[in-house]
């Protein structure tokens, strides 16, 4: 099996020697969306566990509470 360094130095090479834009353009697509859904990823689980906290914390909100806010946000 390669290891991570040869498949990045394969990589570039075959990305330098294609004249193909569509190719190019799929490439970086697919490590943008890899990124993105990486930096997903850790706001979710940053998201989780400050919602653990606060519950743990107490720090929690009725239901008359959740509507009176939700409504407040929707301008009923």
């Amino acid at each position: 099996m390669d290891t991570l360094v040869q498949q990045k130095k394969e990589l570039v090479q075959l990305i330098q020697s294609t004249d193909d834009v569509q190719i190019l353009e799929s490439i970086k697509n697919i490590l943008k969306e890899n990124e993105h859904d990486r930096l997903m990823k850790e706001r979710l689980i940053a998201g989780a566990l400050k919602s653990q906290e606060d519950i743990k914390n107490g720090r929690l909100f009725s239901k008359d509470e959740v509507i009176k806010i939700t409504n407040r946000i929707v301008g009923k």
